[in-house]
């Protein structure tokens, strides 16, 4: 019996050590607290924050991650400083991160659960905002009111704060090149940069991607510069050389009789051969809109960025008035009706401008009543001008 007894009591003291055993060696995993440990990176010649990055987190988006804990050493991030060392912070073990702009006021829990609540909130409503009404009012303009029923709670954004163009429109508007007008280009997209990236198999380029760029004789820019990169969509007998904006690259080392760019954005399909033109700028302070005006000023379409069946708000097309005619960035169109029953005295589309030459402009789709209505040909009124 009391054989049994010993044999019982070392069977207990067993089941209470092998679990022991088995988390001590879970804890001890070679390489898990280097993982999750700070680290250091001394920066060598041609590295950028997102291959940085890469190589120590896995992913190029980390690089924010980077530049936050070194900001006392990179004063620019598109230019370390070889030899300089950098902290890398430890990875988190999976907890949610909640990255963006944080509302004033409004403190970003820690516990992860309401992180995970936080981020699956939409849209992200500023503490102490009351309580929206089971109705919703949209604001596009003074003259598109409307109620919508069954909504609550809209992340409301004054007219005050936005510019009646975004950047992103501006850069994506083409423009046209008169019969026998030299195209004004600084260079083109010859081939992909460096190590693997220069072994790539495809013609088609990518946000991230750095590609080599050929200058013309006489062409002059300097690190940081950004390019805009175009293409020829096509050539009409009467208009000419029809430019679509296809991306933007800048600038981030001079090398031989051209430069290294990364492209930024991607404004249309990119590819090599691309040609380079200085990228277009002009002043769209925030919260200032056209408003209506009596000056009678007719144009007509002379043709579309891109070839489709039909035109809906967002497309670009050309009118044969511009600058010297008084127009600007912000001013706006209309297409009359016809005389067809039902439509005289109303409009069918309304156009904005986006960008301007002597002659010319860029006029992008607001609203559209008739798509049928936009061809090319087809007359169109000044509605609206900017003050």
């Amino acid at each position: 019996m009391h054989r049994s007894a010993a044999v019982l009591l070392v069977g207990i003291l067993l089941l209470f050590l092998f679990p022991l055993s088995g988390k001590g060696t879970a804890q001890g995993v070679p390489g898990e607290s280097q993982r999750y440990s700070d680290s250091s990176h001394v920066v060598r010649a041609g590295e950028t924050l997102e291959s940085i990055a890469r190589e120590h987190y896995g992913s190029a988006g980390e690089w924010q991650r980077i530049l936050e804990a070194n900001r006392d050493r990179i004063p620019d991030p598109q230019r370390l400083t070889v030899g300089i060392t950098l902290r890398l912070p430890a990875q988190d073990r999976g907890a949610a991160r909640v990255t963006g702009i944080q509302m004033g006021g409004q403190e970003v829990p820690v516990d992860p659960r309401d992180r995970r609540a936080l981020l699956e909130r939409r849209p992200f409503v500023p503490a102490g905002v009351p309580e929206a009404p089971a109705e919703r009012t949209i604001f596009y303009d003074d003259r598109s009111l409307q109620q919508e029923e069954q909504l609550t709670q809209v992340l409301v954004l004054p007219r005050e704060e936005v510019p009646a163009i975004p950047a992103g429109v501006a850069l994506a508007g083409g423009w046209t090149v008169a019969p026998g007008e030299p195209l004004g280009a600084w260079g083109a997209v010859r081939g992909f940069a460096g190590g693997d990236d220069a072994r790539i198999s495809r013609n088609t380029l990518l946000p991230y991607d750095e590609v080599r760029v050929i200058l013309e004789d006489g062409v002059q820019v300097a690190v940081g510069d950004s390019l805009l990169v175009a293409r020829v969509n096509r050539e009409l007998p009467d208009v000419g050389r029809i430019m679509g904006p296809t991306g933007v690259l800048v600038v981030q080392r001079l090398e031989g009789a051209g430069v290294i760019g990364r492209m930024v954005a991607g404004l249309g399909k990119a590819e090599l051969g691309n040609l380079v033109f200085p990228q277009r700028t002009f002043f769209m302070a925030p919260g200032v809109y056209p408003s209506s005006t009596e000056r009678p000023l007719e144009a007509s379409i002379l043709a579309f960025q891109e070839i489709k069946e039909l035109y809906q708000p967002g497309d670009f097309l050309f009118i044969d008035r511009g600058a010297l005619d008084g127009l600007v960035p912000g001013d706006e169109f209309i297409v009359p009706g016809g005389l067809e029953e039902g439509w005289d005295g109303r409009w069918m589309a309304q156009l904005q401008v986006v960008w301007v030459e002597e002659e010319r402009a860029t006029l992008r789709i607001l609203s559209t009543h008739y798509p049928g209505s936009l061809q090319a040909g087809s007359r169109v009124l000044l509605d609206r001008t900017m003050p």
